[in-house]
């Protein structure tokens, strides 16, 4: 709930929850010594993720960045 409320607050919108295929091993490695992680992307729909073109606009960084620090800053917060 942390999460989504500072994406909201940094962004402008709340995120959308969703699963998806694959797996990241590191995940499941923390999940199993009770370390919780929490797993997310600032990519663009014009990004073409996965494709012999895919990139990442700058703006895309300054998102991810600006939300990384208030989650961190939010995190550190509640102890």
């Amino acid at each position: 709930r942390i999460a989504q409320e500072t994406f909201e607050q940094v962004l402008g919108t709340r995120p959308v929850l969703t699963r998806s295929g694959g797996s990241i091993p590191v995940v499941a490695a923390l999940g199993a010594r009770g370390i919780p992680a929490i797993v997310t992307g600032f990519t663009r729909p014009t990004s073409q993720l996965r494709s012999p073109n895919e990139h990442i606009p700058a703006t895309a960084l300054r998102d991810g960045l600006a939300t990384t620090i208030e989650l961190l800053r939010r995190l550190e917060a509640i102890g």
